[in-house]
């Protein structure tokens, strides 16, 4: 389709310069015919006038001023559709609030904020599992017979022999008399260390000059440990102890005698 022809713009002094030469024939016209000079016909006319010459005044200001009337745009050709008065509007709103772009203050870019790269973690590498260690069931089961057991036979302890010991008068006084203790060890093997008590009938009499032992007093008993010289009795052998039992008067004899708690022999009952 061929492009319409192209109209040149009009300004508004030129629009209304024209229609002021457009309507003077008409004025004429009107003060011709209404010959009867009414009063109508020249206030119309003065009105007229006026008019003319404030359209001519508008036009020498417009042509001669300091501004000039913006272009009256043509109207729109057959095929191009004249825009929208909102359309304008919007466009001379833009334009009026557009500054000069020399002077337009470029935005000052905000600079982006970069948020801190999260810390790596410092949770220690985790060591690699190790499967245990699978248990496979014996295919013998452990036998829950208790094992017998080996028990050698005891061998035999020699039977310990007790000592022995025999009591005897040695020489008889008048307030005193002597006394032996023969101590037998019946065994083959030797006894270390004995214990001889002797008990008298009353604690008035004393026990002197002992000699194979070492005596000690309670009261009326009397015990014997052995010195130095018969601290040991070998085997099948026998040691004497002999001491002197003095302030005997009437009946002196000792009431018991024992060799490690075995009765001696050779007293009178």
């Amino acid at each position: 389709m061929p492009a319409p022809p192209h109209q040149s713009r009009r300004t508004t002094p030129v629009v209304l310069l024209r229609r002021l030469l457009v309507a003077r024939p008409a004025l004429r016209r009107l003060a011709g015919g209404r010959g009867d000079g009414s009063r109508s016909t020249w206030l119309v006319l003065t009105a007229a006038v006026g008019v003319l010459a404030a359209t001519a005044v508008s036009v020498v200001v417009s042509l001669w001023g300091p501004g000039r009337s913006s272009a009256v745009d043509p109207p729109p050709g057959p095929g191009i559709a004249a825009p929208s008065q909102a359309g304008t509007a919007a466009g001379q709103s833009v334009t009026a609030a557009d500054p000069d772009p020399s002077t337009r203050s470029s935005p000052t870019p905000t600079p982006r904020t970069t948020s801190p790269s999260s810390t790596p973690s410092t949770r220690p590498d985790t060591p690699p599992s190790v499967p245990a260690a699978s248990i496979v069931p014996s295919s013998t089961a452990p036998s829950t017979r208790p094992k017998a057991k080996t028990t050698s036979a005891p061998v035999p302890q020699p039977s310990v022999i007790p000592l022995a010991a025999t009591f005897a008068l040695d020489g008889a006084g008048v307030f005193s008399y002597g006394a032996a203790v023969t101590i037998d060890n019946p065994a083959s093997t030797a006894v270390t260390g004995w214990s001889l008590v002797v008990t008298l009938p009353r604690d008035s009499l004393n026990v002197t000059s002992v000699t194979g032992a070492r005596a000690t007093r309670s009261g009326a008993t009397w015990t014997f440990a052995p010195d130095d010289s018969n601290g040991q009795v070998p085997g099948n052998q026998s040691v004497r102890v002999t001491f002197r039992v003095s302030g005997t008067w009437g009946s002196s004899a000792p009431t018991a005698c024992t060799i490690d708690g075995v009765a001696c022999a050779g007293l009178s009952n």
